[in-house]
């Protein structure tokens, strides 16, 4: 009898299968890596995001928490907007600064693109409806809402004020500047000096990146988010009488600064030879009654054709997909309902205290059109502006007739002529702000919402 060798080694099947069995394991744990390192770049991506969104978030809640409105208040007014009582009888606005929102569309209503008529249902449309998302809920998203309006910061040392380069004409004048330094020796006056203020005009509004838009099956245009800012003078600031040349050569060097308001001359009526120079303050970017009212920091001119050239401007966020502005607003049946007054526009119709916009962001919803101009585009967009004008004016009455001792008219419309345009007041009362800012990452491929409600 003869003993069976003892085997030393594996089969040729036994390795086959045992390689099979651990590139099986490898593949499992390559996957898992995979989708660890995806799971890991998505995280870091929407803390990237969200990051960014905060950095320009804090820029925005700064100014929304200022002071944007200088006195005398009287009994419907403060220095904030919430204090701002359009929607009470009695109201005058503040005679120093502004607050303007523009919705030059409404929200869109998603995933579908769908625009939602103010004060109307929403119309049958075959289930699922295409403004809801995949659990039944309300997603809006804009690109034509902005604002702008004035700052007023508290009193503190130059380096927590606005500062800006500025004509030493103005600069060597405390009326301008809160903090002027004596030049040893004298500058020229249309030499480079430091404007220090506490007043200042901020825009917010959206520019498109040109040919930048995003991926997947519903592309969007992408924008830069941007913050245009110009000093202001605390209040008006008048020179002495000079020849009307010399005038002009100061209004036009002042011109070559953007980050601050440019002056203006104002020609003497009894001479035409003699002018002075005005560094407005707020309340002549604030009255309607003068020409320099247009002469607000512009917005957007894609979506608002007012306003001087571009300004000093700081890039807030890139790659913006969504801008939308939504504010918490009460009116007053008063102001609102033309059934309860009778100087309301003609052809407006009939609405409640609160119309339902059937959106989870109440009391947040877009601005109504006004309901005192039946005219394009006022009648479409949302637009709220606590403007101000000089003289009598009767804001309790919109269309009061023109006076027939004086020929002026006391209300804020002129029933004996066209409706002006520029002029498109909400009688409502703005209590706070809902601001919602969207992002894109292009490498990621992923976007970040970012949300922020503000008191103004």
């Amino acid at each position: 009898m003869h003993r069976a060798g003892r085997r030393t080694g594996f089969t040729l099947v036994e390795m086959m299968v045992a390689m099979a069995l651990i590139m099986f394991i490898m593949v499992i744990i390559a996957q898992a890596l995979g989708q660890g390192t995806k799971t890991f770049s998505t995280m870091r991506t929407s803390a990237q995001l969200s990051e960014q969104g905060r950095s320009g978030i804090n820029i925005l809640r700064k100014d929304l928490w200022a002071d944007h409105f200088g006195g005398p208040y009287g009994s419907t007014g403060g220095a904030h907007l919430r204090d701002q009582r359009l929607d009470l009888p009695g109201y005058k606005p503040p005679p120093k600064g502004y607050f303007e929102i523009h919705q030059i569309t409404r929200s869109i209503y998603e995933p579908g693109g769908f625009t939602k008529p103010f004060g109307q249902p929403f119309p049958p449309v075959p289930s699922p409806q295409p403004y809801r998302d995949g659990e039944g809920l309300f997603s809006t998203r804009a690109t034509t809402h902005c604002m702008r309006f004035t700052v007023r910061l508290p009193d503190g040392p130059a380096p927590e004020l606005f500062c800006a380069t500025f004509l030493h004409f103005f600069t060597d004048d405390p009326r301008a500047n809160a903090f002027t330094s004596p030049t040893v020796p004298a500058a020229p006056q249309l030499s480079p000096g430091v404007l220090y203020s506490r007043w200042a005009e901020v825009c917010y509004t959206l520019f498109p990146q040109t040919g930048d838009v995003t991926t997947g099956n519903n592309p969007q245009q992408r924008y830069t988010l941007v913050r245009d800012i110009r000093l202001l003078p605390p209040q008006d600031v008048d020179s002495q009488s000079m020849p009307i040349a010399a005038a002009n050569a100061i209004v036009s060097a002042g011109s070559a600064y953007s980050d601050v308001v440019p002056p203006f001359v104002i020609p003497d009526s009894t001479n035409p030879n003699i002018a002075i120079v005005r560094f407005p303050g707020p309340e002549s970017i604030n009255d309607r009654t003068t020409s320099y009212f247009s002469q607000r920091i512009t917005m957007n001119t894609s979506v608002l054709p007012l306003g001087n050239p571009p300004s000093g401007r700081n890039i807030v966020l890139t790659d913006v997909t969504s801008f939308q502005i939504k504010p918490a607003w009460n009116n007053n049946e008063l102001f609102n309902n033309p059934a309860l007054n009778p100087d309301a526009w003609p052809g407006s119709s009939p609405r409640s205290d609160r119309l339902s916009e059937d959106n989870t962001d109440e009391p947040y919803s877009d601005l109504p059109p006004s309901t005192l101009i039946n005219a394009a585009p006022w009648n479409s967009r949302g637009i709220f502006d606590t403007w101000y004008e000089l003289g009598t004016v009767d804001w309790d009455n919109a269309r009061n007739p023109r006076n027939p001792m004086t020929g002026i008219a006391t209300g804020f419309l002129d029933v004996n002529a066209a409706p002006d345009l520029s002029k498109p007041p909400l009688r409502i009362n703005v209590r706070s702000l809902q601001i919602k800012i969207r992002l894109w990452d292009a490498k990621a491929e992923q976007s970040r919402q970012v949300t922020i409600v503000n008191d103004v």
